[in-house]
């Protein structure tokens, strides 16, 4: 009975010594860099973000006109109009605003193949 007992601790410690030396090589192994940190990722969807917001607006024709003013009437009864560009109109920018994030379903994180920079890229 001893003895077993004895063969038992034995096994019990060299698995012990097995498990704590598989679990230090894990703990030692070098991680790689992480490419995409926050601050790159949020510098990346920045950057594209301006692209495409810049990118909707180029679509639209320069010649489209949208009347804007306010309804508040004059003392004559009239009221104050303009017609300004559509495409830099409060309209159209609210309208893009509201679009844009579905046209970030379409990107996916990259990392060049020149460089080895991270990048994202528009797979669409």
């Amino acid at each position: 009975d001893s003895l077993h007992l004895e063969m038992k601790i034995t096994l019990l410690i060299c698995l012990l010594v097995v498990a704590t030396s598989v679990a230090g090589k894990k703990k030692n192994k070098k991680k790689p860099t992480d490419l995409f940190t926050s601050e790159t990722l949020k510098c990346l969807v920045c950057k594209s973000l301006t692209e495409e917001i810049d990118n909707m607006i180029a679509k639209i024709d320069p010649k489209k006109k949208i009347e804007v003013g306010t309804f508040r009437l004059n003392s004559d009864g009239t009221q104050n109009k303009n017609l300004i560009a559509y495409a830099r109109s409060e309209q159209h920018l609210s309208e893009v605003v509201d679009t844009v994030c579905a046209v970030f379903e379409d990107y996916a994180q990259a990392k060049s193949k020149t460089t080895g920079q991270p990048t994202i890229i528009r797979i669409v």
